[in-house]
């Protein structure tokens, strides 16, 4: 049944009517099937947004040089106690992420989208990866709760996401650049 999915002459609706039909296996071949179908999904999902992509960057227009921003990332090259972070203030819609986005290009720059309670969420942050970390709706209170984190200085940072804090990891953010956006 599972060959006959793969060869691409089964649906995945047809392998499960099979599989119900057959008896053996039910769970696994089921919960396989459930996993193939959400995979499928998920690349048809990254194509489509691929092309959204694609098809938005045609309409671009360039941003507007800000002599303070390229100063700071400037001064993030040089060796530093602790490091300024830069905050992107102003109304809804006129693009201040996307403007930090396009600062180290959003391949390199790690969106992280700031809770009510003030929790971040930095686990998929990569000092190889990334060179910036963007902080999106961060509130000042966010922003004094974690001021290790945001003087940027060379040393590890203990995040954790609960309040016990007991699945901790370390994060260093030193030459990394902060962007706050609120």
């Amino acid at each position: 049944i599972t060959q006959r999915l793969q060869d691409g002459k089964f649906t995945v609706e047809a392998c499960r009517q099979q599989y119900v039909l057959c008896g053996k296996r039910l769970r696994e071949n089921l919960a396989n099937l459930e996993a193939v179908q959400r995979e499928r999904e998920r690349m048809a999902d990254s194509g489509k947004r691929a092309a959204v992509v694609r098809s938005l960057k045609t309409t671009d227009q360039p941003w507007r040089y800000i002599p303070e921003v390229h100063q700071w990332v400037h001064d993030l090259a040089r060796p530093h106690h602790r490091a300024p972070f830069l905050v992107l203030e102003g109304g809804s819609c006129l693009g201040k992420t996307r403007f930090a986005l396009a600062v180290y290009g959003p391949e390199r720059t790690l969106e992280v989208t700031c809770t009510e309670d003030g929790v971040l969420d930095l686990r998929e942050f990569s000092r190889e990866h990334h060179r910036c970390i963007l902080f999106d709706e961060c509130s000042p209170t966010t922003v004094l709760r974690h001021r290790k984190l945001f003087q940027g200085t060379n040393s590890d940072i203990s995040m954790g996401l609960s309040t016990t804090c007991i699945y901790t990891y370390k994060v260093c953010t030193y030459g990394v650049g902060l962007i706050v956006c609120s």
